[in-house]
C-alpha cells in the first residue's frame, strides 16, 4: 500500500539544493520511506508498507495482549500494567496492522474492567463535592455504610476488583433523591 504525505520543508529540514532522494527503513521496520527533497520548496514522503512487516507488527502486539491473563485469580495490578503496555503499542499500528490483531477482545475486556473500577470510584468522588442534602438521610446513611464495606474489600485479583466495583455501584444505587 502506498501512502503519500506532504510536509513542510522546515519539518523535514530540507536544504536548498538539487533534488535529493533518501531511502530508509523506518523504526520498527514497518515502513519503507522515500523522501524527495525539492530545492527550498516541499518535501514529499512516500511510505511503502510491507505485508510481512505488517504481520510482524501485529504479532508483536498480539504477544503483548496474550500476556493479559483474565483469570479471576490473576493479579489486577499486573494485568492492568500489561493492558496499558499492549494498548500503547496497539495504538502505534497502522489500520492494516490493527486488522491483523486477532486477540484484541482480550485487551478491550481488561480495559472494561479497569474503566468500570475507575468510574465507580470517580462516581463516589463526585459525591464529595455535591450537596448531600439532595439525598434522603436514610439513603445517605445506607450509602455510607455500604461504601465503607466496599472500600475495605481487597482489590488484589481481577475477581476482587470486579466484586469491589459491583459493591461500590450497589452502594451508589442506594442513594435516593429527596422529594
Amino acid at each position: 500500500m502506498l501512502q503519500k504525505k506532504t510536509v513542510s520543508v522546515d519539518t523535514a529540514s530540507a536544504t536548498a539544493a538539487t533534488d535529493q532522494f533518501t531511502y530508509t527503513l523506518a523504526p520498527g521496520n514497518m515502513l519503507f520511506n522515500v523522501v524527495v527533497k525539492r530545492a527550498g520548496q516541499v518535501v514529499t514522503l512516500y511510505s511503502y508498507e510491507h505485508e510481512e512487516n505488517n504481520q510482524v507488527a501485529a504479532d508483536l502486539v498480539m504477544s503483548l495482549i496474550s500476556e493479559i491473563d483474565l483469570a479471576p485469580t490473576s493479579t489486577y495490578a499486573n494485568e492492568k500494567k500489561d493492558a496499558i503496555a499492549a494498548r500503547t503499542e496497539y495504538n502505534k499500528l497502522t489500520a492494516v496492522q490493527k486488522a491483523l490483531v486477532t486477540n484484541y477482545s482480550t485487551l478491550t475486556e481488561m480495559e472494561s474492567i479497569i474503566d468500570a473500577f475507575g468510574k465507580a470510584y470517580a462516581d463516589v468522588a463526585a459525591l464529595d463535592g455535591s450537596d448531600i442534602s439532595i439525598y434522603t438521610p436514610a439513603s445517605w446513611s445506607a450509602f455510607k455504610a455500604a461504601f465503607a464495606v466496599a472500600k475495605a474489600m481487597p482489590e488484589d485479583t481481577i475477581a476482587q476488583v470486579i466484586e469491589k466495583t459491583d459493591a461500590i455501584n450497589a452502594a451508589l444505587n442506594l442513594l435516593v433523591k429527596a422529594q
